[in-house]
């Protein structure tokens, strides 16, 4: 049996925020030194709500899957608000971050019973319908 007493190993064991918990690549400032991560990877526990800044934009984690190296989120006003909608376009460019294969066609539609505009929606269409009313 081998015990460290590296405190880094301390400093760096896996964290939680909410019900996410978070380990390398990601780390959680002003739990853990910079050093535990990388630097995109760094997740802000805001009201005990784990954010990701991502090109300039502000998102929730509500899951990392580690087994496949993906995780989920939400568009920070979308999560805050409750029929907020996100007002700008943003980009992975120069992230780590790339969209999966599986999602990059992903249609959503805010508030709406049939998709308009599309003659044939593809199969992985995901109407969103709000239980409250905007």
């Amino acid at each position: 049996m081998v015990l460290s007493d590296d405190y880094r190993y301390e400093a760096c064991a896996p964290r939680t925020c909410s019900d996410v918990q978070f380990s390398n690549p990601f780390w959680i400032s002003g739990q853990q030194p910079p050093y535990c991560g990388e630097p995109a990877f760094e997740i802000s526990c805001e009201d005990n709500r784990p954010t990701l800044l991502i090109s300039g934009k502000k998102f929730t984690a509500k899951n990392v899957f580690y087994s496949n190296n993906s995780l989920l989120l939400i568009d920070d006003i979308m999560y805050r608000e409750p029929c907020g909608m996100p007002l700008s376009n943003w980009s992975l460019d120069g992230t780590p971050f790339d969209v999966s294969p599986q999602n990059q066609d992903l249609y959503i539609f805010y508030n709406c019973s049939t998709p308009s505009g599309l003659n044939h929606p593809p199969s992985h269409v995901v109407p969103i319908l709000p239980s409250t009313h905007c």
